[in-house]
């Protein structure tokens, strides 16, 4: 699983959690 760094503010925290959240709706519709 990719881990990335959460910034202060959480913003970098917020787009990877979309980003996985689209990765995974590609691969289910896959």
């Amino acid at each position: 699983m990719i881990q990335k760094v959460i910034t202060v503010n959480g913003i970098e925290q917020n787009l990877f959690v979309d980003a996985e959240a689209l990765l995974s709706d590609v691969l289910r519709q896959d």
